[in-house]
This record gives C-alpha cells, sequence and structure tokens, in this order.
C-alpha cells in the first residue's frame, strides 16, 4: 500500500499540471500519514521543552557519552605511554598502560589542568611529546583545522589521537558564542585533511538515538540495545583515529 502512494506521488509530478498535481500529491501524503505504522503518536514528546537541558546528564548517561564511551574502549589499545587530555583524565586515568596524562585546558581555575593552553595557538602544544591523545567533544569550540594541526604536532612518531565530534547537539548554555561546529563524518575527515593529517573517520549513532538525545533523553531512557546499531546516514557522533601524514 506505502508503495501504491509513492508511485502515485511519482507520476503526479511526472504528468499531472498544476494544479491537480500539487491536490494528489498532497492526498497521497495524507494517506500514507494515517497508513497502520506510519501514524504519529506523539504522547509526551507532543512539548518543545526537552526532557533535559543539560543533555540528558539528569537522567542517566547521555546518548552521545554512550557512543564516545564505546568509541574510546574501541581504541584502548591505542592510549598507553604519554597522554594528553582535555578538561580531566577522565578516559586515560583508567588505562593502566597510560603512564602519565597532561591534562590540557585554557580555563585556569581548572585545578585538575597541568598545562594551560589554547589550541589554536600554534605551538602551544610541546612537540612530538605525546604517544596518544584523547580530544572528546572538544573542537567545536575551536579552530578546528588550527586546533587538529597543534595536535598532530604535539604527537610523538607512531602516536595517534582519538577524537569525537558531535554531529548533532543543542547548543552549549554555557558558551553560545563559542560553540561553532557539528560535523557529518565526511565533514570530519575533510578537516582532518586540511589540518595536514591522516585518520580513519566513521558515524556512530542512528535515527532513534539522534531523535532522543536531541529531546534530552538518556541512554538509560532508550535502552542501550537500541542504541547499539549504528545507521550511516543519522550520527549522533563522529570518530576519528587520527595520526600525522
Amino acid at each position: 500500500m506505502s508503495m501504491l502512494f509513492i508511485t502515485a506521488g511519482r507520476l503526479a509530478r511526472r504528468y499531472l499540471p498544476e494544479p491537480a498535481r500539487t491536490g494528489l500529491q498532497q492526498a497521497a501524503q495524507a494517506a500514507r500519514r494515517g497508513l497502520p505504522g506510519s501514524r504519529v503518536q506523539w504522547g509526551n514528546i507532543n512539548t518543545r521543552a526537552p526532557f533535559s537541558e543539560f543533555w540528558g546528564w539528569d537522567r542517566g548517561l547521555p546518548v552521545d557519552r554512550y557512543y564516545i564511551e564505546r568509541f574510546i574502549a574501541a581504541n584502548r589499545g591505542r592510549l598507553k605511554g604519554s597522554a594528553l587530555e582535555v578538561q580531566s583524565a577522565q578516559y586515560t586515568g583508567e588505562i593502566d598502560a597510560v603512564e602519565h596524562t597532561t591534562v590540557l585546558d585554557i580555563d585556569e581555575s581548572n585545578t585538575r589542568a597541568t598545562l594551560i593552553a589554547d589550541l589554536n595557538e600554534p605551538e602551544s602544544l610541546p612537540a612530538a611529546t605525546f604517544d596518544c591523545v584523547v580530544l572528546t567533544q572538544t573542537l567545536q569550540y575551536t579552530d578546528p583545522v588550527a586546533a587538529l594541526r597543534n595536535v598532530g604536532r604535539s604527537l610523538k612518531p607512531g602516536g595517534r589521537a582519538v577524537v569525537t565530534v558531535p554531529c548533532l547537539s543543542r547548543v552549549d548554555p554555557e558558551a553560545p558564542s563559542v560553540d561553532l561546529w557539528r560535523w557529518t563524518p565526511a565533514g570530519l575527515r575533510r578537516t582532518i585533511e586540511l589540518a595536514g593529517l591522516r585518520g580513519t573517520v566513521a558515524g556512530h549513532g542512528n535515527s532513534l538515538a539522534a531523535a532522543a538525545f536531541m529531546l534530552g533523553l538518556s541512554a538509560e531512557d532508550v535502552g542501550r540495545h537500541r542504541l547499539a546499531l549504528d545507521d550511516e546516514a543519522y550520527p549522533v557522533i563522529a570518530g576519528a583515529v587520527i595520526e600525522p601524514a
């Protein structure tokens, strides 16, 4: 039945004059919306307000963090030796193979930071120093090409940077003026290339996860079994493993 309405719409676009074409298209669209399995049941999402204003942190683990943590876990073997991480040693601090973590922040009030520097400033990171860099959900606040060049320069030969970026997200309520970018996986690949680096990139997420994340739901709300499937057309985050070219 669904295919019948699609075919009718295509035939209308091809053969009928206006306004008959528009009328038939609208009738076919309305009929399709009413089909079993196609009807929208709005329920308690029939409101402009999200369930959480804080990405879902007040409900559980945010949906994007589910994919970030999964990506970090999949690349755990690349994290070793001397590491650099932003704001805290949240991920590298849990890995035995990491001998030391330098915690980077631009904010001098961060007492966990051991290096105060601006990623946008060329050579603000020490050259050829780190075996690995973990950069999660940070590039959207930077000049991403300049920041990645800086990160690439800081890696030792054979070093890797494990990077995640948002493909979609609410605007950061605490820093709306500097929350600048969202990526597709192809866009992240291009950004890496512009920085003179090379890397492998993949999107993580699916349409349900994307909708839930924008509504402020948590991974626990959705169910991890529903988040597990990746659909490349609907990424929530993009993850990259980057090395100097």
